[in-house]
């Protein structure tokens, strides 16, 4: 008995599909071991289930009927959805047979998995809808020629209905001087090859001729063999009309812009001597505002600066003979001689602004520290110089000028309107460009003044440009403002003609 058991076991566990035994109770009696894979659930929790208990909502109500069926015919089937232990539904038929077990009256059954089957006649009639929705003519047709099937396109293109053509050689398609084509068709399909966007004529019902462009694809059966053929017909006879238009339009364009490049040639000629001239132009401005100021730092320099300094002198002279005279005197002297030094300071630092002389004596790098430790001093703001050092610029040329003035402009913007405490420039060379960027803590841009930008910023920008740079102005997410200027290392080591700023030597002395 144990043997035959173990054998039953075996013959049971080795079909496919899941297998089960219930009475009509529906007390499971036998199942197979794929019956419970299947289901996610054990042998203990399957035992003391219904059969119902796996199906849901219609399939639940259809499972009833046919198990009811079942017990009253002998026999029944159905499709449905049977759900495992996770929630997961899946599309299975079911056969079931009414057997007698002992004393007990049973149903016996077996579950295939139809999946794939659902999925394979989901797509035979989602191909099937296409091809009757298709605007393009869709016709079947056998090795012979014979049509076999024809889509509401074809009707439409060709004016004949499906009865009137199926049956019947796709040749009466053909006008008399193409009807060689149909044997180069049959030998290309029977190689079993596809013919694409072949472009031919054909002739409708009323006899109009229509332009097409047919794509042929061969149709194999289960064996791979060729059986016939799907052709697909588009009607390209506007587009060939809109192609036939293009073409004249291209003709009258050539000759339009031919005639029009020629009137053009001398104006392009005018116009880029224009554009050099206004960049010379440009050029010779940007001179000229650095040899004003210049002169004008000279002028405070060697006048005012150098007089201011003599009244200094002349003013603690006074104050040493004041000393020995009067001691009330002595107390104003002093406050004079005071203001007169402050004066001294403020004259030098208007110099400096005017032009730097520690960019013309010692370079970029060396105008860019005194500038900020001036600033710092002056505002009792931090303010700090960073550098890598390895700078692809002439630290006198006029690019240096541009950075510096660059520099300038948005260390005296973030504390004049930004009201920064913390200011950070820096200058280095990255990715082949020298880079130039200061940023500040202040209160940053108003939206206003980032989208147009006030003179100082316009200035800038026209800075940069003259030395063939970009400047960027940025409000920083925690506040602040980040001014950036690039300007490629190229650019920066070409010859630019450099504006005739050497100051003049002074013998004086110094402010």
């Amino acid at each position: 008995m144990l043997a035959e058991q173990h054998f039953s076991d075996m013959i049971v566990n080795s079909l496919p599909g899941v297998f089960y035994l219930f009475d009509q109770t529906g007390r499971f009696l036998r199942w197979n071991r794929n019956f419970e894979v299947v289901s996610g659930y054990s042998s203990e929790e399957i035992s003391r289930m219904h059969p119902l208990d796996f199906f849901e909502g219609q399939d639940k109500d259809l499972v009833r009927e046919r198990i009811q069926e079942v017990f009253v015919k002998g026999q029944s089937d159905a499709e449905g959805g049977f759900v495992s232990k996770d929630g997961k539904k899946t599309p299975y038929y079911f056969t079931g047979l009414r057997l007698t077990v002992g004393n007990t009256l049973c149903l016996t059954g077996l579950g295939i998995d139809i999946t794939e089957r659902k999925r394979a006649e989901a797509a035979i009639r989602e191909v099937a809808a296409i091809v009757q929705s298709s605007d393009d003519a869709i016709i079947g047709r056998d090795l012979n020629g014979i049509i076999t099937s024809w889509n509401a396109g074809a009707e439409r293109l060709y004016g004949y209905s499906a009865e009137e053509v199926i049956g019947k050689p796709v040749s009466l398609l053909h006008p008399p001087d193409r009807a060689d084509e149909e044997r180069k068709i049959r030998a290309v399909l029977r190689r079993g090859e596809a013919t694409e966007h072949y472009e031919t004529v054909r002739i409708a019902k009323d006899g109009r001729r229509i332009d097409v462009s047919l794509t042929i694809s061969p149709i194999r059966n289960a064996d791979g063999t060729v059986i016939g053929s799907s052709k697909i017909a588009r009607d390209i006879t506007e587009q060939k009309r809109i192609q036939a238009e293009l073409e004249r339009w291209r003709r009258e364009l050539e000759s339009r812009v031919e005639q029009r490049t020629i009137e053009l040639t001398v104006t392009h000629k005018q116009l880029r001597a224009q554009i050099e001239e206004r960049k010379r132009l440009e050029t010779e401005m940007a001179r000229a505002v650095e040899r004003e100021q210049l002169r004008l730092g000279q002028e405070l320099h060697d006048g005012l600066g150098q007089q201011l300094v003599g009244i200094s002198f002349m003013m603690t002279a006074l104050c040493t003979k004041l000393e020995k005279t009067s001691t009330r005197g002595v107390r104003e002297a002093r406050k004079l001689e005071t203001m007169l030094r402050q004066s001294v300071d403020q004259a030098r630092n208007l110099a400096k602004g005017f032009y730097p002389v520690e960019l013309e004596r010692h370079g970029l790098l060396s105008a860019l520290q005194e500038m900020v430790h001036s600033n710092e001093q002056a505002f009792g703001v931090r303010c700090v110089l960073e550098s890598d050092g390895s700078l692809c610029v002439d630290h006198k040329g006029p690019v240096a000028v541009q950075l510096f003035r660059i520099a300038q402009e948005a260390v005296h913007n973030a504390i004049k309107h930004a009201r920064a405490k913390q200011i950070l420039v820096r200058l280095a060379t990255v990715a082949d460009n020298i880079v130039l960027t200061i940023n500040d803590n202040g209160i940053g841009l108003s939206p206003e003044a980032a989208q147009t930008g006030g003179m100082g910023l316009r200035i800038m920008r026209y800075r940069a440009h003259l030395i063939g740079g970009e400047l960027d102005v940025l409000n920083g997410a925690d506040g602040g403002v980040t001014v950036t200027c690039t300007v490629p290392c190229v650019t920066a080591m070409s010859q630019l003609p450099s504006p005739s700023t050497e100051p003049t030597r002074s013998t004086s002395v110094a402010v």
